[in-house]
This record gives C-alpha cells, structure tokens and sequence, in this order.
C-alpha cells in the first residue's frame, strides 16, 4: 500500500473538513471519492485487487450471517417473507410450514458452507497479498515520500493543497526520472 493511502487510512476522517460539522456519513462519502479518484489515477493494481478482495469478503461474511439469521428466525416460526428472501440468495427449496421445513433449512445450512469455502480462500489470498506488501506504509512514510517529492519539485509541496490527481502525476514523474535506463 503506498504511503499515501496509509497516512489517509490511518487519519480521523476529520481531516476531510473545510468547515462546519459535518455527519460521519458525508466524511465517509467525501473520503470515498478521494480514494477512488486515487486508485484511478494511480492505477495500482494490487490496492485494486485488495480492495476487490475486501468488498467480496464483506459481501459474503454478511450474506452468511444473513443466512444464518432467516435460517434461526424460520426455525422458530415459518415466514414468508423469510422464506422468499432465502430463494433469492439462491436456495431452491419451498420452505413451506410444513414437515419438511427443518430439513430444508438443515440442507440451506449444509449448501452456505461453499460460501464459507470461498470465504476462507479470499481471506487466504488476501493474508498473501499483505505479505508480500513489505509492511504497512506509516504517515512517517508519507510525510518522508511528500518530501522527497518536494525536493524533486523544487519546492516545498502543502499536503493540505496537494490534490490527489497532483500527487499521483508528481509521483509519476518521480517515478519516471529514476527509472533505470536500459
């Protein structure tokens, strides 16, 4: 993860403020843009591929727990709704009140477990992917980098008037100037 993305990751949201008192929700929006226009611009590949990673993880962890609430919730009482929801996460069972009720929610249970397989080799692939990061990037590590890049600029860069799009092309060219020539 570069420098950049730590040091902002590891900042209280607050920073995002101009003035007033924002809601957390607006400070989460504003943030978010911030680091999509970063990941777009940068296009690093594997802070997408993380970040993918991250999203499937959240998306599976909270449909198996999903599950698990209807699959309770239908085995004290038969609803519906409860039993719609289930066939639109993908189980095709009638999940009528009736005796074969239990078993199909037994059967729900035994089918998440390919959810939880993959929820498992996300993870792995995820743990892998952080290792081979070399550690996490610290607001030392940004603030060294800001400085660095001023030195090449020749001027002193405010990280407080630094766009993303600007750091992204500075780094760029810091990038491009010391690439080895072949």
């Amino acid at each position: 993860m570069t420098a950049f993305i730590a040091a902002i990751v590891h900042h209280d949201l607050t920073c995002l403020i101009k003035s007033g008192k924002p809601l957390q929700a607006e400070l989460e929006t504003a943030w978010d843009k911030i680091f999509n226009e970063y990941l777009t611009i940068s296009g690093d590949s594997q802070i997408q591929q993380i970040l993918a990673l991250l999203k499937e993880i959240a998306i599976i962890t909270n449909k198996l727990t999903l599950i698990e609430i209807i699959v309770n919730q239908m085995a004290i009482k038969h609803n519906p709704g409860l039993a719609d929801q289930l066939r639109s996460l993908g189980f095709r069972f009638q999940y009528n009140d009736d005796e074969n009720l239990l078993r199909e929610l037994e059967l729900t249970i035994t089918q998440s477990k390919a959810h939880l397989l993959t929820l498992q080799q996300n993870k792995a692939e995820l743990e892998e992917l952080r290792k081979n990061e070399g550690g996490a990037a610290t607001e030392m590590d940004y603030e060294m980098q800001l400085s660095e890049l001023s030195k090449f600029q020749g001027f002193q860069l405010d990280p407080d008037k630094l766009t993303v799009s600007a750091y992204c092309a500075i780094l760029k060219r810091f990038k491009n100037f010391y690439k080895p020539q072949v």
